[in-house]
């Protein structure tokens, strides 16, 4: 099982549109035929928000068949990534293993705290949060890319954990740095999605 994290920015004047397309075409589209949703969350300053959104498949080869799939869907090919594209102001996608935890639908702020790990780290890492479960945290996941040296700690607390005496086997500190992102839940989305 995979999981693909998916993250747009918008421009200010952008977003209420997209949302309203994401929520009345995509998630109606997509249903949960084409990769699971599993949540939907905004980021940043009301100027310069941005969108994130959770899906997952049992593997990256049906991720990669249910997207063609999806593609000869004409309503997703000449209705809503056309009116989307010119929306977004630029993405990014993370592909993410699952390690711990269940995603729930968000009804509360939540934080996703993004360790990046010295080369090799983020298996010492993952073992640390593994045997030290932190209070609040909702899951947990290292990143198969873009950055294989990346793990994210979904978790209630704006706070992320203490790692800074976590080594490698051999000694070296696992993380170089942190950031944090505090994310508001999206659940008009959510709750279409669930009624369908």
């Amino acid at each position: 099982m995979i999981h693909e994290l998916r993250e747009y920015r918008f421009s200010k004047s952008k977003w209420p549109a997209y949302r309203e397309l994401f929520n009345n075409l995509c998630l109606p589209l997509r249903g949960s035929s084409f990769g699971e949703f599993l949540g939907g969350w905004v980021s940043g300053h009301a100027d310069d928000p941005s969108f994130l959104h959770l899906w997952q498949y049992p593997s990256l080869d049906e991720r990669a068949r249910l997207r063609r799939e999806l593609t000869k869907i004409p309503e997703w090919t000449e209705i809503f990534l056309p009116r989307s594209r010119v929306l977004i102001r630029d993405q990014t996608l993370s592909v993410l293993n699952p390690v711990s935890g269940v995603i729930l639908p968000p009804n509360e702020t939540q934080y996703l705290h993004r360790y990046q790990c010295s080369t090799g780290g983020a298996a010492a890492l993952v073992d640390h949060f593994q045997k030290s479960v932190s209070p609040g945290q909702l899951c947990l996941w290292i990143a198969e890319f873009p950055n294989p040296n990346e793990v994210l700690q979904l978790h209630r607390s704006s706070v992320p954990s203490v790692v800074s005496s976590v080594r490698t086997a051999d000694g070296l500190r696992c993380v170089e740095h942190v950031q944090s992102q505090a994310l508001e839940p999206l659940t008009d989305g959510l709750h279409r999605l669930q009624r369908m």
